[in-house]
């Protein structure tokens, strides 16, 4: 492709001037694509062929290489780019001269694939960035699961997780448990992807932060046996799962690193009470999110607490979240939100970051 990004009026200029002028390469051409792909693309008919045509071709040679698209699937991914664009990450996909997909598919062509297969999820939603730019990483992606520490819960009649808050576990949690679940999904999701280049790894942090004052008076531990219970936990998701796992803080320095960067936050955005949730992301209703959080703060504080300013204090944690993840692995990074889904917007106010989420309540 060439240097700029090719939008539907440059697609149909180039495609109209292949079936007009098939021998002619024009000038203007070479900053969306390059001579060679021009030829190629009437070499192999490309630009004769209508978008049922295109389908089918698209289709069989996905089907060929065990990755089943549909016809629905390959309109999507038309409207996610363009007729040429689509046709350009087809081309780079192929082998020479012919219309086998070779064995380096173009990674944004997966990645698009993965995508669609998460938005047509019954389980799971997406928030992925909407301006890629030219250089996006589109593989070698790894999800992150924050997950909260193993809280005392009880199964409901109906199959539900309830929390008690009686006590802290060395086990796998709620959360957690959701998030494993999660990941073994998006594993399925994207199993024929990975045997043909995509590469996607899988990783849970869990709250070690949360071994604050409040949260230890209320579970009557001591720091000291909070960190050695989350470090269990995460040595029980290693040992039955083989999915990597360690304390949240193990990618700010630590305990200090966190309060560091909270304090950072109140800072640079001039939050520190409730209120300045609204003036500095008034688009998210807070009041709302509160109220949706007030029968678990009760079960896990007690009655007649503070409860405003628990949820400003989470809201920040959940900021934190989202922009520590983001600074620490970058662009590869996505993140898998399976707690509260009141919680879930937090974690991309700071950051600009791939979310997944699934629609857990607890």
């Amino acid at each position: 492709m060439g240097k700029n990004i090719i939008n539907p009026e440059i697609s149909r200029r180039i495609l109209k001037s292949a079936n007009n002028n098939g021998d002619k390469y024009q000038s203007w051409m070479r900053n969306y694509i390059t001579p060679k792909d021009f030829y190629r693309i009437i070499k192999l008919s490309f630009h004769t062929y209508n978008l049922e045509k295109l389908s089918l071709i698209f289709i069989n040679a996905f089907k060929n290489k065990g990755i089943n698209i549909s016809i629905n699937d390959f309109y999507s991914l038309l409207q996610k780019t363009n007729k040429l664009t689509l046709i350009l990450l087809f081309l780079n996909s192929l082998k020479p001269n012919c219309l086998d997909l070779s064995n380096k598919i173009e990674s944004k062509l997966l990645f698009f694939i993965f995508q669609l297969r998460i938005k047509n999820s019954k389980y799971l939603t997406q928030c992925f960035q909407n301006h890629l730019k030219l250089n996006e990483v589109y593989n070698n992606f790894l999800v992150i699961a924050p997950v909260c520490p193993d809280y005392n819960y009880i199964k409901t009649q109906d199959g539900k997780y309830q929390y008690t808050f009686n006590g802290l576990g060395n086990g796998i949690g709620v959360v957690a448990n959701k998030a494993i679940d999660n990941i073994k999904l998006l594993k399925s999701l994207s199993s024929d992807l990975v045997e043909n280049g995509f590469s996607i790894e899988y990783k849970t942090l869990l709250g070690d932060f949360e071994a604050n004052i409040e949260n230890l008076s209320a579970l009557k531990e001591t720091e000291e046996s909070f960190l050695q219970k989350i470090n269990q936990s995460a040595a029980s998701i290693y040992e039955n799962y083989l999915i990597k796992s360690n304390n949240f803080t193990s990618i700010c320095n630590g305990l200090k690193g966190w309060k560091s960067q909270i304090s950072y936050i109140k800072t640079f955005c001039k939050i520190n009470r409730y209120e300045d949730l609204k003036i500095f992301a008034p688009n998210l209703n807070h009041d709302k999110n509160l109220i949706s959080r007030l029968p678990l703060y009760k079960k896990w504080f007690g009655i007649d607490k503070d409860y405003k300013q628990i949820f400003f204090n989470q809201s920040l944690e959940y900021m934190a979240m989202g922009y520590t993840i983001k600074n620490y692995y970058g662009d590869k990074a996505i993140l898998l939100a399976s707690d509260h889904k009141a919680m879930r917007p937090y974690y991309t106010i700071l950051a600009n970051i791939n979310l997944i989420a699934s629609s857990a309540n607890y």
